[in-house]
């Protein structure tokens, strides 16, 4: 499901070719919290039966049981519709920080009204981590900002 959109001439939608292979190979496929944004339905790109399982409910839990006074982060604006679902689930408040991508390894993360949160330790979620380079960027700036380290 990486990727859903053609974002540069000569590229492809990668998310449909995956789907191609993996529908002549399989009977059936579940996946967890596909990168669904611009393909609202697997159904939509699949030909076989699909189930999609979510992960937050057992993240939730676990966060619970494991972390005090956890504030929930997401990366970016595609994240908040999984942040949200996690915060609401645990009880926890949640901030979607702004980032803006020039490149695969070139990314600039600006973390808004984060010094209200140095009480809390973050927990960053997110659907997909290719590069690394979105978290990384996030967790200086949180460390920056006086936070704790991020589960």
């Amino acid at each position: 499901m990486r990727q859903d959109k053609i974002f540069k001439s000569g590229q492809g939608v990668t998310a449909r070719y995956y789907a191609r292979l993996l529908s002549s190979c399989f009977d059936k496929l579940v996946t967890v919290d596909p990168h669904l944004h611009r393909i609202h339905d697997l159904a939509d790109i699949y030909s076989i039966e699909t189930k999609l399982v979510r992960a937050a409910p057992a993240v939730s839990n676990w966060l619970k049981a494991n972390v005090s006074s956890p504030v929930i982060i997401g990366p970016d604006s595609e994240s908040a519709q999984w942040v949200k679902k996690l915060a609401k689930n645990s009880g926890a408040p949640f901030l979607v920080l702004e980032k803006t991508r020039r490149g695969d390894r070139d990314v600039e993360v600006i973390v808004p009204q984060v010094e209200k949160w140095t009480d809390c330790t973050p927990v960053l979620f997110d659907d997909i981590i290719s590069t690394g380079k979105t978290m990384i960027e996030t967790i200086k700036h949180l460390l920056a900002a006086g936070l704790s380290a991020p589960v």
